[in-house]
């Protein structure tokens, strides 16, 4: 098989340590783990597709709670050519479990929400104790060791803007070099949370993007598209995840079986005993993908998304358009209004 995958996602739990007030999953502290065996399979059946220095994410839930995180890691490092492993967590992990994972050289992109007091007040334990502590001590011990091995997110909300030079400063303080920044949704418990509202904090990215820029951290809030081209993920493609129920999807938004209730045509196989793997569904769901609607490619912002595909399963898609087109439309005015690019 000619290598074509460039991106892999792994969701190993679908359970959390902590209890973010704005979890658009609505997670829980209790749930299921992906079977080892299963993943090994993947890992093996897939790997001949794989590109060198492909990225796996690693997923979740929290992906350091899984009890074969370290095997697996090591399993896929053996299988892929010199892969880029992220994990994405939330900081909240153990010093031993920490030092083995700098030691395999993996990336970490680990949520902080900017300053101690907001991260303890979003971000708490099931108790609703403060994380802010041991996410700091982390993201210091891993810039000590190497900055560019950690992105943080960073997620604007309400509570946050005007604090723009404050969050920077105390970014900088720790070490961090890269922000990723993204927008608190109306998804899951943040559908009540009175702090996301991205339609209304879009209009403040700009003061965190020159204020980051302007200070030298590298921020993922710039994106110059192609001339020619359009922005896309290319699920299914060059892209593959399997769910934490040993299914094989197009997407890694779709963490479970139970995501796919509507959306059947991101599943292209499953993993058991052996690895099955639908070729007529893959190119059903790639043909699906490529009728991007008349709609979207007339769109100002037919370069963030593309016309998702996942999108366009959405059950509700009056909501969807209001919620998610609005807000990508509104990015680009915002930006190319404040001079800048996305």
């Amino acid at each position: 098989m000619k290598p074509a995958i460039t991106r892999l996602a792994l969701s190993l739990v679908d359970y959390c340590n902590i209890n973010c007030k704005y979890c658009f999953l609505d997670i829980k502290n209790k749930g299921d783990q992906i079977n080892f065996d299963h993943a090994v399979k993947f890992i093996e059946y897939i790997a001949p597709r794989v590109r060198p220095r492909a990225v796996v994410n690693l997923t979740g839930g929290e992906p350091t709670l899984y009890p074969k995180l370290l095997p697996l890691i090591k399993i896929i490092k053996e299988e892929f050519l010199d892969p880029t492993i992220m994990i994405n967590t939330n900081g909240v992990l153990s010093e031993k479990l920490l030092d083995d994972l700098l030691e395999l050289k993996v990336n970490f992109y680990m949520t902080f929400e900017g300053l101690p007091e907001i991260q303890d007040f979003e971000r708490p334990f099931h108790d609703g104790g403060g994380t802010s502590k041991i996410v700091i001590e982390n993201i210091k011990k891993i810039c000590e060791v190497d900055p560019n091995k950690l992105m943080v997110r960073f997620n604007i909300s309400k509570n946050k803007v005007g604090k723009h030079k404050e969050i920077t400063e105390f970014l900088l303080s720790l070490g961090v070099k890269r922000v990723s920044s993204a927008y608190l949704t109306k998804l899951g418990r943040g559908k009540t949370y009175e702090n996301a509202d991205p339609l209304y904090c879009i209009a403040y990215a700009p003061d965190f993007y020159r204020e980051f820029s302007d200070k030298g951290l590298s921020s993922m809030l710039k994106f110059v598209p192609t001339k020619g081209e359009r922005f896309a993920c290319k699920a299914g493609e060059k892209l593959l995840a399997l769910t934490v129920d040993s299914k094989i999807v197009a997407c890694p938004n779709l963490i479970s079986s139970k995501d796919l209730m509507g959306r059947e045509i991101f599943a292209l196989g499953e993993v058991s005993d052996e690895v099955y793997f639908d070729k007529t569904r893959a190119k059903a769901f790639k043909d699906f993908a490529e009728q991007v609607p008349t709609s979207c490619k007339s769109c100002t912002a037919n370069e963030l998304c593309d016309g998702c595909p996942l999108g366009r399963t959405i059950k509700d898609p009056t909501k969807f358009k209001k919620d998610y087109c609005e807000f990508q439309k509104a990015n680009v005015r915002v930006f190319k209004a404040a001079g800048l690019t996305l």
